[in-house]
């Protein structure tokens, strides 16, 4: 799996950074006091964001949906706090495969983005990123870099070549240049985008970590695969003390790492590495998404590799 950062955005900030529990406590006060309120369905996104982080995400739906219902009763006034909500709910879809709602919301996000805040503003930039990694999802590249630039442009003009923001517009566009094979332009987004997010993030950020994978992704894309493993462990040691063990992100770079180890023949430790992936991304992300199968595919080329045919042929199976 490729990770694609889509930027969860509120009031300026890269992340909803408030805690579970704080968050449905503060649902419960908003509620009792002020009802359906504009700080109420604030309430219902940090909610929802806080599942999204867990990689819950059908749960984070649930409460996003709770929100945008108290948002859209009156949308002059909650115009962009809607922005977000379209935003999130977007990206959430992007997470799960379901690419066409996740469009239907994002250029919702970008609408309403581009006449109220204008087209230069930086909420206009994360809603044509998101939009960008859809396309990107869906192996329509071209479309994708367009957008891309488009948030790049932005980014660099209003918040500066520094910023997390800017890197990780580096690190989308590194990507599609991998997935295009041209690993030159794909290794210098990506080590720029690197760069900025140890400075500004630090060295134990899941945005640095994801930007390790990637460069990592590119080494193995040009066959250097223990180049490629190096910058895959940098990325699954600060993902397992992060997120934990448990969580989507950690589970692609155990999915990774098999890929890499089934290309250096080293059966064994592909096989251990890429059924840790399944077992995760079967409980969080079901058996018909396209993440889950990329990991039965590869199942299905080790245990032909080992001889285990009737394995090879079950997985490959649950993989078409």
């Amino acid at each position: 799996m490729i990770f694609i950062w889509i930027f969860p955005f509120k009031n300026g900030n890269l992340f909803f950074n408030t805690p579970l529990d704080s968050a449905f406590e503060a649902l419960r006060i908003y509620k009792k006091v002020l009802g359906e309120h504009v700080y109420t369905a604030v309430a219902y996104m940090d909610i929802g964001s806080a599942y999204d982080k867990q990689g819950k995400y059908r749960k984070a739906l649930k409460y996003y949906f709770k929100a945008l219902a108290i948002l859209l009763k009156d949308s002059s006034e909650n115009h962009s706090v809607i922005i977000v909500a379209y935003n999130d709910i977007g990206r959430i879809y992007d997470k799960l495969g379901e690419y066409e709602k996740a469009l239907e919301f994002l250029f919702k996000s970008l609408k309403i983005s581009e006449k109220t805040l204008g087209k230069e503003h930086p909420s206009t930039a994360i809603s044509y990123n998101n939009i960008g990694a859809v396309y990107d999802s869906q192996a329509k590249y071209e479309k994708a870099l367009v957008y891309y630039f488009k948030a790049l442009k932005i980014f660099e003009k209003i918040l500066g070549e520094k910023d997390p923001h800017t890197a990780l517009s580096y690190n989308n566009i590194g990507l599609v240049y991998f997935n295009q094979k041209e690993y030159e332009k794909a290794l210098k987004y990506h080590f720029k985008a690197l760069k900025i997010l140890r400075k500004v993030l630090g060295d134990e950020h899941p945005h640095t970590a994801t930007s390790y994978n990637n460069i990592g992704l590119v080494y193995n894309g040009q066959d250097e695969y223990e180049i490629g493993l190096w910058y895959y462990f940098k990325s699954l040691k600060i993902l397992e003390k992060v997120l934990g063990k448990k969580h989507p992100l950690t589970a692609s770079s155990y999915n990774n790492i098999g890929v890499t180890y089934y290309h250096l023949k080293n059966y064994k430790k592909a096989k251990g590495y890429l059924l840790k992936a399944v077992s995760i991304r079967e409980k969080v992300l079901g058996e018909d998404h396209p993440d889950t199968k990329s990991s039965y595919y590869w199942l299905s080329m080790i245990y032909k590799a080992l001889g285990d045919t009737k394995k090879a042929n079950d997985y490959k199976k649950k993989s078409e």
